[in-house]
């Protein structure tokens, strides 16, 4: 399983999720996000939830299997994971 993570610096949910998903064995790839490649990265997670606009304000934001999951607690939620 292969998961992106789209982040910031000096962000602690977005060092949980990167954690949490790799305990549960997916491999991650982290993009941190930067005014030069929002845009890039607000395409890229719009493409993974079918098209259907993503207006991020906040940090973490995964694709787990090429599908847009959302954030540190949409993560959990997916694996079972009471927060």
């Amino acid at each position: 399983m292969k998961a992106v993570v789209y982040s910031k610096e000096n962000c602690g949910y977005c060092v949980r999720v990167k954690a949490l998903l790799k305990n549960k064995g997916v491999d991650v790839e982290e993009i941190l996000i930067t005014d030069e490649n929002k845009q890039q990265a607000i395409d890229a997670l719009t493409a993974a939830n079918d098209g259907v606009q993503v207006v991020v304000k906040q940090v973490p934001q995964v694709i787990l299997e090429n599908k847009f999951i959302g954030g540190y607690q949409q993560v959990c939620q997916h694996f079972g994971i009471n927060v």
